[in-house]
């Protein structure tokens, strides 16, 4: 019974425990605009190009040397079923980084352009005796992953998650009367054995 209390509980906090990550999410549907006329072409910004594939993770670092980086969508013949899209950018909190999202066009490029929100403090005497080229001010690993919304809001790896929530909400409201009846059976024996020390005394 105490099962059925504490399986929602636990994933309700496993869940508390990934929104502590830092998220920028952009959401889209298909097709997608044309470029601005006055907007920098994203294969100018990085020639470096990543395939991002439907739910499937991607992981990349962005440093003071490479704070940019360049995707496009392989969509991989399902973009006909679903419309709505989402792209999921995360990095652990313990890294404060500031991410600038450029959005996905008609070519089905994007990019992302990171830049660290703690700035690196230098001690003035020892950065003169240091003789050794600086290392990057930050290093900020990132997960990225596209994914369609079903019904066009829940993204499609967030589904197990629901469907265990709910499943153990039900068996939960399955056992909610036993242990009622358990708690009111404990609170007459109580009231039982108080009434009798009683009558003895």
């Amino acid at each position: 019974m105490m099962k059925a209390i504490i399986l929602p509980i636990f994933l309700l906090l496993c869940l508390l425990g990934i929104v502590r990550a830092d998220t920028e999410i952009i959401n889209f549907s298909l097709p997608l605009p044309p470029p601005p006329p006055s907007s920098t072409p994203i294969l100018s910004i990085t020639p470096d190009l990543l395939e991002l594939t439907p739910s499937q993770p991607t992981i990349v670092n962005l440093t003071d040397s490479s704070p940019n980086q360049s995707f496009i969508l392989n969509f991989q013949g399902v973009e006909k079923d679903y419309q709505k899209w989402t792209i999921r950018i995360s990095w652990p909190g313990s890294s404060p980084t500031k991410i600038k999202i450029i959005p996905p066009d008609e070519s089905f490029q994007f990019s992302i352009i990171g830049s660290s929100l703690s700035p690196r403090m230098y001690h003035p005497l020892l950065s003169d005796d240091i003789a050794h080229e600086p290392t990057d001010q930050f290093h900020t690993p990132i997960s990225i992953i596209l994914e369609p919304l079903i019904l066009g809001v829940i993204p499609r790896t967030a589904l197990p998650t629901i469907y265990t929530i709910i499943l153990a909400l039900v068996i939960a409201g399955w056992n909610i009367p036993r242990i009622l009846r358990l708690i009111e059976d404990i609170i007459n024996k109580f009231k039982d054995q108080s009434q009798a020390h009683i009558k003895q005394s």
